[in-house]
């Protein structure tokens, strides 16, 4: 991995862990967390794959309850 891409890893999850804290949503912003550790320090453990699957499906399960809220 080279390392734009670990920057790119650590400010995504900075932003998903900054929005998500501060609407309450602590569960992701705690995953989000780790990969940003992740990424500042530049190690890409076999669980990052697994937190950001897990990230993304609990984003497009608040994105689907938000449109249903919605509608």
């Amino acid at each position: 991995m080279s390392p734009k891409e670990y920057i790119n890893i650590e400010h995504e999850a900075h932003f998903i862990k900054g929005s998500s804290s501060a609407i309450g949503i602590t569960g992701v912003a705690k995953l989000a967390s780790l990969l940003e550790e992740n990424g500042k320090n530049k190690k890409m453990s076999e669980n990052t794959t697994i937190l950001l699957k897990k990230v993304s499906k609990d984003i497009e399960q608040i994105k689907n309850l938000a449109h249903e809220i919605g509608t």
